[in-house]
């Protein structure tokens, strides 16, 4: 069996001594985690960890996809609750109804299908539709490939690995002023290349 999945949180703890789990969700707004049926459990190792981003508009947003090649590997789980609690989400699981049994759970990550991510807002993308697009100018000239983006406290920023034989790193900033289109039907982001961007 084949899918990709996107991580969407992390648990970090247990809460209480019936199996509640305390997970860092890659959401600034976790009342998006309670959406979820079911989630994928597995080590770090098997679903890479991604932050998540924003487009124009506020709010954040959750991971990048990896490529699992057999989710029979990876413990598939009901989500019996979902609930926001001081910045994080307290989740209870079907099979996991005591402290013991959800100890064994702290430290792994946990992963929903690509396809099961709610659909977002006009401005609001997943870090993995950006990362892999190609910037270009608004003259139309290729300055590099989106390789990551940054969460800054003024906005996020994109990095872009620049075409050539340096492939120097440039860092673009998510405003208006300067990302121009994004476009994912056609894998481009275009922007202002102000002096001193690049």
């Amino acid at each position: 069996m084949q899918d990709h999945l996107v991580e969407v949180g992390r648990i970090v703890n247990t809460h209480g001594i019936k199996g509640e789990l305390k997970v860092m969700a890659n959401s600034s707004d976790p009342d998006r985690f309670t959406a979820f049926k079911e989630v994928f459990v597995a080590d770090e190792g098997l679903i890479r960890s991604q932050k998540d981003t924003k487009g124009s508009k506020t709010g954040r947003l959750l991971g990048e996809p990896e490529m699992v090649l057999d989710l029979s590997k990876i413990k598939k789980v009901e989500v019996l609750s979902a609930r926001a609690h001081k910045g994080a989400v307290l989740v209870t699981l079907k099979g996991v109804e005591d402290l013991d049994s959800a100890r064994q759970l702290v430290g792994k990550c946990m992963a929903v299908r690509q396809q099961d991510l709610p659909e977002l807002e006009d401005g609001l993308y997943y870090i993995f539709e950006l990362v892999g697009l190609v910037c270009e100018s608004t003259d139309g000239k290729r300055l590099g490939v989106v390789t990551d983006l940054i969460d800054l406290p003024a906005n996020d920023v994109l990095v872009v690995l620049e075409d050539g034989p340096e492939r120097k790193e440039f860092m673009v900033p998510m405003v208006k002023a300067i990302v121009k289109q994004i476009d994912l039907d056609g894998r481009r982001v275009v922007i202002e290349d102000l002096k001193g961007l690049r």
